[in-house]
């Protein structure tokens, strides 16, 4: 396959994790692990795409824990992509209740493989958000409430 048509693939998963339609998103997640429609190198982008969606962080993650076993047993091993997986499917993550979700995934997951640095990783980047969060989101709410004013 030339190079054109995989950069073609690429945008098309990509444009297609816009939507805000969570039936589409969740069908998109299934698509990423079916090897015939989206190839393995490709698939762990499907997870950061969604993931990005503001409607689709939800998917992602109820994705990503329904179907954990899958894909450990795909990306689990010696991958890059599992860590990439896990920080892009939880990169916003930024509450109290999401870190809390995040510790019981890995009381209940110990072993995650290449994915366990991620996930430690995740659980301090979410601590820091939520720090920025209290520290900065009055302020914030208040100048964009000005700016819209002027």
């Amino acid at each position: 396959m030339t190079a054109t048509v995989q950069a073609e693939k690429s945008r098309l998963l990509s444009t297609l994790s816009c939507t805000r339609k969570t039936w589409i998103l969740n069908k998109l997640l299934e698509y990423a692990l079916d090897t015939s429609i989206v190839r393995k190198q490709d698939a762990y982008k499907v997870f950061i795409y969604v993931g990005r969606n503001i409607v689709g962080r939800a998917v992602a993650w109820d994705f990503f824990r329904s179907k954990w076993d899958d894909i450990f047993e795909t990306y689990g091993t010696g991958s890059f992509s599992l860590s990439d997986i896990v920080s892009g499917v939880t990169a916003s993550f930024n509450t109290e209740f999401q870190l809390q979700q995040l510790k019981d995934f890995q009381a209940a997951h110990p072993d995650m493989g290449s994915g366990s640095r991620a996930m430690a990783q995740t659980i301090e980047n979410t601590n820091t958000n939520i720090q920025w969060m209290k520290d900065n989101y009055d302020t914030v709410k208040k100048w964009l409430e000005n700016y819209k004013k002027a």
